[in-house]
């Protein structure tokens, strides 16, 4: 073989081979606590959503049923109660889980660009950081 081409079949293997000094190992970390906050703010979201339907359906169908005969004989009262209690158990873990979730998945997202004043009493003074 020609010593040109097998020059050039190093240079291109050499290339694909990601040098040691560009590689992260905080990257992994980054990601793994990414999709982590992510699925925690889409379950907060799906449980305060879903929660909130299940309040609105539980007030409209106990107020419903009141109209009709007493709460204590009505079994679509009860159905009503049911719904409310589950909606409203659903509310409760979900609107912290959402609004945690997107607080964290913010921070640990590396394909989102910032750029943060930082204001605080130890600096010296004005900082501005561009996180890429």
């Amino acid at each position: 073989m020609n010593i040109k081409v097998l020059f050039l079949v190093f240079v291109f293997l050499s290339s694909k081979i990601p040098a040691i000094a560009q590689s992260n190992p905080d990257n992994l970390y980054y990601v793994e606590k990414s999709e982590k906050y992510r699925r925690m703010k889409n379950g907060g979201a799906v449980l305060t959503i879903l929660g909130g339907v299940l309040v609105v359906a539980g007030i409209g169908t106990m107020l419903n049923s009141i109209q009709i005969l007493a709460p204590e004989q009505n079994d679509e009262y009860k159905t009503g109660q049911t719904l409310f209690m589950i909606g409203a158990t659903s509310l409760g873990p979900g609107i912290p889980l959402w609004i945690i979730g997107t607080r964290n998945h913010r921070k640990y997202d590396l394909g989102s660009a910032s750029v943060r004043l930082n204001l605080s009493m130890q600096n010296t003074g004005l900082s501005l950081r561009y996180r890429f």
